[in-house]
């Protein structure tokens, strides 16, 4: 509160009456008073004391039909006197209006002004001690301001408080108050910082009109925002646990937050952000609004988020708690989803993860990715081991086409997360070797390699990588290489000791009569028909990740006519350091049919699929 000099200060009575000889219009004037404001005689008012009555909350942008009001409350020890005091709004268009109502406030009373009759919702209810004309409270004034100027014991007026303000600036919504936070004081008022917006909480509604509720606290005590719970303040206070990064029509992408600890959470004012690893453009962030949703997590309880909208099936059988904006989950490219917390003035990264949904693609589309249930924390959700493809349905969606299509979601929205398979044990290096690949397909054929397991003891491939680039790009560019990530929901991962594991590109009917099923569905590798290629399996070890087998191939050396015929390593040679031979492989044998198909062209085409896809290799000849 700024007070200017009173131009009545010092004016004593017998010079006022002095003046009345002179012109009572004049000398009422430079005292504070105007025409209009409803002065019917001179009595000289009790004095009070500059900051005894503090500004303490202000609507100003009242819902529809509803009123403005402004609150003030006797901040001194003595019983305070309105009567005779001047209340003004400020701003480009500023008006005057005197309370000669006798209203006293005892020592820490309020008293509630407005331009209406009553601020509840039924006529009487919530009446202000005293009602304005003309004071009108700008919401599109930068310079918007309310003060309140009473008797300072001499004639004149003196303001007591006044309390600057720019709605817009402010943010505050409508149909919600502005309210001081702190003890009434009529310096520290003139700081925004020290005021609060009425928060959209039950506890603040003080009245309800036509279905649209008001917020604020009119002559009661402030409340401002309550958390639900604690703040988050460090890493792992809460983790994320589940993520549905590819819908389909009729399902809406969502994510889970899950909370490990022993108490309630609140995650109102934290920011969530998705990026792409690969950089190049900023983060997509949302900071979570309590208004929007809930946005509490009971102890080792979860929040389900959802995009956009909080319906996340279009049959209403799944509803999230807070539906968010901005967030758009890719398929295509490794990407981090992270949660950051207010923490004073800085934001603390609470939890992040990563994730590469290339690898599964459209096979798992409606899968969501689980974090396994004994890893729920945030070292944990760092590791994609954790991490599994959902088994579990939930919703299923059939379409009006010909024929008709079912599409199925898969996760545990909201709930516990089942426990992920677990890895391992790995192959050593040279403990797997690659023996046979369909390269060059024919119709109604897919791609295929197939894996040996040499030893005695079963192997598991879960965690592995699958590798090809061209030979040329190795040390030109390497970051070029397609990787496909082992996991069991692309199928069996497990070789027994002796035993073949047949792997095949999307989809595991290797021929499309049914007759040949590969044990595992790959994704992103694509064997090169014409220039030459590496292939490998990288696998975790204790010291890193090693390469278990790599070979060589150059399909242009046999071309178009050894279509349909696999690339087959000698059943003499079978190790990882045979197979790096060119000598030790050749095009299966026409004994190793499989697979036959014939074309309606004129005259007919036949084309032969040759190999021993899943067994045990001939002899090359």
């Amino acid at each position: 509160m700024n007070v200017p000099d009173s131009p009545c200060r010092g004016l004593s009575l017998c010079s006022i009456l002095t003046a009345l000889s002179l012109g009572l219009s004049v000398v009422l004037s430079s005292c504070g008073f105007s025409p209009d404001d409803d002065d019917s005689d001179l009595t000289i008012w009790d004095e009070v004391p500059v900051g005894s009555l503090v500004v303490t909350e202000i609507l100003a942008n009242p819902n529809v039909s509803r009123p403005e009001f402004v609150e003030v409350q006797n901040a001194s020890t003595a019983t305070v006197s309105l009567q005779g005091c001047q209340v003004a709004d400020g701003g480009s268009s500023a008006h005057e209006f005197v309370l000669n109502a006798p209203i006293s406030l005892e020592p820490g009373q309020r008293a509630l002004l407005s331009g209406d009759e009553y601020l509840g919702a039924a006529e009487g209810e919530i009446v202000p001690d005293a009602v304005w004309d003309g004071i009108v409270l700008n919401q599109g004034d930068e310079t918007e301001s309310f003060t309140i100027n009473c008797p300072d014991g001499i004639g004149g007026r003196q303001m007591i408080d006044t309390v600057a303000f720019d709605w817009g600036e402010l943010g505050v919504a409508r149909g919600r108050s502005w309210q001081l936070a702190i003890e009434p004081d009529a310096s520290a008022n003139d700081d925004p910082a020290n005021w609060c917006p009425a928060p959209a909480q039950d506890d603040v509604i003080y009245a309800v009109v036509d279905g649209v509720p008001d917020y604020g606290s009119p002559g009661a005590d402030t409340t401002c925002e309550t958390l639900g719970g604690l703040a988050p303040v460090l890493a792992g206070e809460v983790v994320i646990s589940e993520i549905l990064i590819h819908e389909f029509d009729g399902l809406r992408e969502w994510f889970e937050l899950h909370n490990p600890g022993s108490e309630a959470v609140d995650v109102r004012n934290c920011v969530l952000s998705d990026e792409t690893l690969a950089g190049g453009s900023d983060p997509n962030t949302h900071t979570i609004n309590y208004e929007a949703g809930n946005t509490v997590i009971a102890a080792g309880g979860f929040l389900l988020l959802s995009r956009t909208g909080a319906d996340i099936t279009d049959d209403g059988t799944v509803v999230a708690d807070y539906p968010y904006s901005s967030l758009s989950f890719t398929n295509t490219e490794a990407q981090r989803l992270s949660l950051d917390c207010p923490v004073g003035d800085t934001l603390v990264r609470i939890d992040e993860t990563t994730y590469d949904w290339s690898d599964r693609a459209s096979l798992y589309r409606g899968h969501s990715l689980s974090l396994s249930s004994g890893q729920l924390n945030d070292e944990a959700n760092d590791d994609p081991d954790n991490w599994c493809v959902a088994s579990t349905s939930y919703f299923s969606t059939t379409t009006d086409g010909v024929p008709p299509t079912t599409q199925t979601a898969y996760g545990t929205p909201g709930a516990a997360n089942p426990s992920c398979p677990e890895p391992g044990p790995f192959p050593a290096e040279g403990g797997l070797v690659i023996t046979e690949l369909l390269i060059d397909v024919i119709p109604g054929v897919r791609e295929w390699l197939e894996v040996y397991n040499p030893g005695t003891t079963e192997l598991d491939l879960f965690g592995c990588e699958l590798v090809d680039v061209p030979v040329a790009e190795v040390s030109a560019n390497p970051e070029t290489a397609n990787r496909h990530r082992i996991t069991p929901e692309g199928g069996t991962t497990t070789i027994a000791g002796g035993g073949y594991l047949l792997l095949s590109k999307t989809g595991t009917d290797v021929t499309d009569d049914g007759a040949v099923v590969a044990d595992y569905a790959y994704s992103s590798i694509t064997l090169n028909n014409s220039d030459p290629q590496y292939l490998w399996i990288e696998c975790p070890s204790d010291t890193g990740v090693i390469t278990v087998d790599q070979i060589e191939f150059d399909w242009g050396d046999y071309g178009t006519a050894a279509k349909g015929s696999s690339l087959s390593l000698n059943s003499n040679t079978t190790t990882a350091t045979d197979n790096d031979l060119a000598a030790n492989w050749c095009l299966a044998q026409s004994s190793d049919l499989y697979y036959s198909v014939t074309s309606t062209d004129d005259p007919p085409v036949t084309q032969d699929a040759l190999g021993t896809p899943g067994t045990g290799n001939g002899v090359c000849l």
